[in-house]
């Protein structure tokens, strides 16, 4: 894994803590276990989709069934936070706070990259 693909991993678990962390402290438990869950699942989706460009990046081909583990990848995502929501009674704007961990993370890493790119 390249250098960025790896400080990429870390800051999502860096933020996960320190979000999950703050929800519990400014909105209680459920918060902070639903912005634990979505980041999870949002870790998850990163991992999977690094690997799957890692490997066509590599040069090597698709399965043929790769679309449909691709959909059902999404799907397994999706129940899982169905199910975190509705029969745990997390809260809905923290798991979707959570999710938007990998994004948060690729953002601090394109400012990373914008100021010590000369270095």
């Amino acid at each position: 894994m390249d250098d960025s693909g790896r400080r990429i991993g870390w800051l999502i678990l860096v933020i996960s803590l320190v979000g999950s962390a703050a929800a519990l402290a400014v909105w209680g438990i459920r918060a902070a276990a639903g912005f634990a869950v979505g980041a999870g699942i949002a870790a998850a989706n990163y991992r999977w989709l690094k690997r799957t460009v890692d490997l066509v990046g590599a040069g090597e081909r698709p399965k043929k069934a790769s679309g449909g583990v691709l959909a059902l990848r999404y799907l397994i995502l999706g129940a899982g936070a169905y199910v975190t929501i509705n029969y745990f009674g997390l809260s809905v704007l923290a798991v979707l706070a959570g999710l938007l961990v990998a994004v948060a993370a690729v953002i601090l890493e394109i400012l990373y990259e914008l100021i010590y790119a000369g270095t």
